[in-house]
């Protein structure tokens, strides 16, 4: 299954529908912290981890801020992106 809030499914062309609908990775909402290369299943997981709220670790992916959070141990700035954009660009973390 694959969902959408009302708003934006009226306002998606039957195209995007359909590339929704065929796109395997759609539902894949990983996050990867690009200072430590850790995976988070989510951006609220990731948000628990270094204490900031899930919304800046989106807006961050979602290039509206460089950086958002910082490390736990080491206080340095965290960079994020989705996981699945981080392996079309670089590879699987191994």
């Amino acid at each position: 299954m694959k969902w959408l809030y009302y708003d934006e499914y009226i306002n998606t062309s039957k195209e995007k529908i359909q590339q929704i609908l065929n796109d395997t990775d759609y539902d894949d909402k990983r996050v990867i912290c690009l200072n430590t290369l850790e995976i988070f299943e989510n951006a609220t997981i990731a948000s628990e981890w270094c204490g900031v709220q899930r919304s800046g670790i989106c807006s961050c992916i979602a290039g509206n801020y460089i950086t958002n959070g910082k490390h736990p141990q080491t206080g340095e700035q965290l960079r994020w992106m989705k996981y699945k954009d981080y392996i079309k660009e670089f590879g699987e973390v191994s």
